[in-house]
């Protein structure tokens, strides 16, 4: 098998992938998450994504955010904005590690490398915008003259800045 010929990153995501289907019968989630593992010990990002998104959800190993985080992390940083966005999701909703601010930079890299979920972007900022505007303005290099508290101007700036992305 390629697999365990050369530890082909391609055949073990594939593999990984077939058992990610099959999962109904438990022994396919842990077969998933040995070859995703093994992808991601070689540094494809596909594998160390799918690890994130294993361990965030306890697919076929132990649940374990941290885990799920420094994987994510190291995708993220090899250009995965699918990661980017699963870091969003973990940083907005577990309250173990909950920080609205970490939430929002991890949903806006996600969305300037091409993930499509510019509502769910909006909807973020406009419930958290009382938090979130000062990290918008610093992260746009808006002018320091921009008043804060001007809620409407504050969201039409960053309806603006969605859009542009769109």
């Amino acid at each position: 098998m390629v697999v365990k010929a050369n530890k082909s990153t391609r055949a073990c995501n594939t593999m990984a992938e077939f058992m990610h289907a099959q999962n109904k019968l438990e022994n396919y989630k842990e077969e998933a998450a040995k070859y995703y593992s093994l992808s991601a010990e070689q540094g494809c990002f596909i594998g160390t994504h799918w690890m994130g998104v294993f361990y965030q959800e306890g697919f076929g190993v132990a649940r374990n955010i941290n885990k799920s985080i420094e994987f994510l992390k190291r995708s993220a940083r090899a250009g995965n904005g699918q990661s980017c966005f699963q870091l969003f999701l973990i940083y907005s909703k577990e309250n173990d590690v909950k920080d609205n601010k970490i939430a929002y930079k991890y949903l806006s890299k996600a969305v300037e490398s091409g993930v499509t979920y510019f509502e769910q972007m909006n909807t973020f900022f406009k419930e958290n915008q009382d938090e979130l505007a000062p990290v918008f303005i610093a992260s746009r290099n808006l002018p320091s003259t921009i008043d804060v508290s001007n809620k409407k101007e504050i969201e039409n700036l960053h309806d603006a800045y969605v859009n542009d992305m769109q």
